[in-house]
């Protein structure tokens, strides 16, 4: 070996066949993405930092109730967690373990990987955590602002018959979903 790296090969197959993503295949994608993360972070914010290193009450949303910095810590990380691993993942390999999973892959504008600026944008629905740092009702805001934001995509989703497109999709510059193989 010359110590140069092999590209990381997809575990979705990139073939020519591709065609937008069914809404139903997206939002099962995204159910299983979301659904991992709120273990993740639920470890790795509620018990670890907020309840151990913080020594605050680890209830997952309860968090902030009792300690306004326990609650802005918990807004921050779990959004960060959230927008970047949607971010990282579908900017460097096109897939989410829930699209990996449903065989879809996230094309940018001119087929290829989104860029991280595109995915960004495409993702930042996922940070309206962060409007838990308003105090007392910033948990409830930001809940009702996710759910609006993901009914939205649905709805555009939906509307856009020839390319599947939600209004993330176009914010990003075009994104497209495809289901591969």
């Amino acid at each position: 070996m010359t110590g140069a790296t092999q590209p990381r090969k997809s575990p979705v197959p990139n073939t020519a066949e591709t065609r937008p993503a069914p809404l139903v295949d997206r939002a099962l994608a995204r159910a299983i993405d979301f659904a991992m993360l709120f273990i993740v972070s639920f470890v790795v914010v509620s018990i670890i930092v907020v309840g151990d290193l913080m020594q605050a009450d680890a209830g997952y949303w309860g968090i902030g109730q009792d300690d306004p910095y326990a609650g802005a810590v918990t807004s921050v990380l779990v959004a960060a967690i959230y927008w970047g691993y949607f971010t990282v993942l579908e900017s460097q390999t096109g897939w989410t373990f829930g699209k990996m999973l449903l065989r879809l892959e996230v094309r940018g504008p001119q087929g290829g990987r989104p860029t991280i600026q595109a995915s960004l944008k495409r993702n930042a629905f996922t940070a309206l955590g962060l409007l838990g740092l308003i105090p007392v009702v910033g948990g409830l805001i930001s809940g009702v602002a996710t759910v609006l934001a993901i009914v939205a995509i649905a709805v555009t989703i939906q509307k856009d018959a020839a390319n599947r497109q939600g209004w993330h999709d176009r914010v990003a510059g075009g994104a497209r979903v495809v289901k591969v193989g």
